[in-house]
This record gives structure tokens, sequence and C-alpha cells, in this order.
């Protein structure tokens, strides 16, 4: 919630992605609350720091630490950004909505594919469920959304067109490298009286950030809204969880 606040994610209408050991993807609602509609869609309502308003919160659960894991496990990885999309196998995170019963796997494992193929599944099994997470919370097509990305993963522009080509909406990358931290200092600073509204210091605070954009390519993100649709979503036989 204090990352929210020092990027500037205090209006509804923005997404933020947070990500590091686990990734969450957040927005911002205004009273009243529909928190019915948010309950359905597996979503939690969070408290934020800043207002009455609350923020509808979902994750991706540990979704650095299966990466980590699956390059520890094959002990292969090199830069993909050029490599054609992968139909198959499919990696289905564990976990999702923090729900430890709910369990992910790989579908459609074949002999032949090495330890490179391998990692480049979960990689990419990673940023679908982002993307339909982020379509579930926005109830459809994500549109002219931007995804304001903070933490770890802000490190690796190349992995991040990948994640954009796969979502298929811009990925806003803030150059700062304590975002967090820098939503406690606006919280401390209201305190002692040098902000007197939270939300509008932060967001002039974020206007004067600077920011990198990674747009997706156009081709990539055809071929993988393809597999997103043929490959991954049919592994869900209610859409939501069971695989």
């Amino acid at each position: 919630m204090c990352a929210c606040l020092g990027a500037g994610v205090v209006y509804p209408g923005t997404l933020l992605n947070s990500t590091g050991t686990s990734e969450a993807l957040v927005t911002i609602l205004r009273p009243p609350y529909e928190v019915e509609t948010v309950i359905s869609l597996w979503t939690n309502t969070e408290s934020v720091v800043f207002s009455e308003d609350l923020a509808q919160v979902a994750y991706t659960t540990a979704s650095g630490r299966i990466f980590q894991s699956a390059e520890e496990s094959f002990n292969s990885y090199d830069d993909t950004r050029d490599m054609p999309p992968l139909r198959e196998p499919v990696f289905i995170p564990p976990q999702r909505a923090q729900v430890l019963s709910i369990k992910g796997g790989y579908q459609g494992l074949k002999a032949i594919f090495d330890a490179q193929t391998m990692i480049r599944a979960t990689r990419n099994g990673l940023y679908y469920e982002c993307r339909r997470t982020a379509e579930r919370m926005l109830s459809g097509a994500l549109g002219d959304t931007v995804l304001r990305c903070v933490g770890g993963h802000t490190k690796n522009l190349a992995e991040l067109q990948i994640k954009s080509n796969i979502m298929g909406i811009p990925i806003e990358v803030l150059n700062e490298t304590e975002i967090s931290l820098k939503g406690a200092f606006i919280i401390a600073a209201s305190a002692l009286g040098f902000f007197s509204d939270m939300k509008k210091a932060a967001s002039e605070i974020y206007a004067n950030m600077k920011k990198n954009y990674v747009y997706p390519a156009p081709e990539q993100t055809r071929l993988h809204d393809e597999i997103y649709r043929e490959n991954y979503l049919s592994c869900f036989s209610d859409g939501i969880y069971s695989l």
C-alpha cells in the first residue's frame, strides 16, 4: 500500500504491478464499494494508507520465487526476446488468489523439451496469469490500460518486453529504487504538516519522476494472444481456477 502511494496510484483507473518474490496487481476503489463484485472475482479488498478508499488486490503468489526455482532446477537461461512464443508446455502457477490448495503444473509435457524450453514455459505462464488476473480485475479486455510496474522486475527490461508482448499493453517503469519508502516518506511528511493532501502530493511527486515505457511488439503480441486464448485459458474447466 505504501508502494501505491509512492507510485502515484491513488485514483481509480491505474493498475499497479508490484513485483518481487510475489506479485500483486492493485487498483483503487472509490465508495460506494461493490464488495460482492470484488469477492466474486476472487480478488481482495485492502485498506489504503491515504483516504477512505479501498484497494482491489490480486496476487500471483510467489512468482519471483517460482521463476528463480525454474532457473535453479533447469540451470539454463538466455535472453529469449526474439524467439517465437511457445505453444507447449503450458505452465499454470499454483496458489492463485493465495489459496494454498489450488495447484498448478505443466500441461503438455514431452520428453523432447530441453531446459531452456521449460524455463521459458514457466516464465510465460506467470505472465499469462498476470494478464488473466488483470482482465478479471478490469472485467474484460485491457484496452488502453498501462501497467505501472515497480519492484525487482523493473531491473530487467528484456523480461518486461516479453511481459508487455504477452499482456498486449504498455508497461511503465518508474526509475526509482525504493517506491515503498517514497510512500512512507509522503505519509511521514503529511503527519509533520508538509503535505495537506497525501493523494495530491503523491500525484505531484509521480509527475516529476523519470519513467521508461516498454511497448508490445504487434506480431509477438498477436501470437501470444492466440496461445493465451487457445492453450492457457482452455486449461481451466470453470474459467477461474479449476484445472
